[in-house]
């Protein structure tokens, strides 16, 4: 079965997504992705930049793969139209951080209601 893989607020602006153990095991989860054929989608906290180069460079050329930004620290509604539009599995696998918090939010939000858009 196919999954999507959400790759939550891996930029530069939050100081854990720095650190050397979180990026090579959201590398690990993209490497994984690509090679199983499943869908990616990184999520972007809105204004705080772009998601780090060395997560974005592993999917170049890559065709399923997609962006969103969300306004808030679930982002749910934003993930849910992205998944929506691009016919991506609604079967999800989940890196990023931060854990107790953004990445959580998103994953209680399309726990508890995630409907078509």
């Amino acid at each position: 079965m196919k999954r999507t893989l959400l790759v939550i607020d891996m930029q530069r602006t939050f100081d854990t997504a720095c650190a050397p153990f979180v990026v090579k095991g959201c590398q690990r989860e993209i490497r994984s992705a690509v090679r199983q054929g499943d869908a990616i989608l990184f999520v972007e906290y809105k204004g705080l930049g772009p998601t780090m180069p060395e997560l974005k460079d592993l999917t170049k050329g890559y065709k399923n793969v997609g962006y969103t930004r969300k306004w808030d620290d679930g982002g749910a509604r934003e993930v849910n139209a992205a998944i929506w539009r691009r016919d991506f599995p609604l079967d999800f696998r989940i890196c990023g951080v931060n854990s107790n918090c953004c990445v959580w939010e998103t994953v209680s939000e399309l726990r508890n209601s995630y409907m078509p858009p």
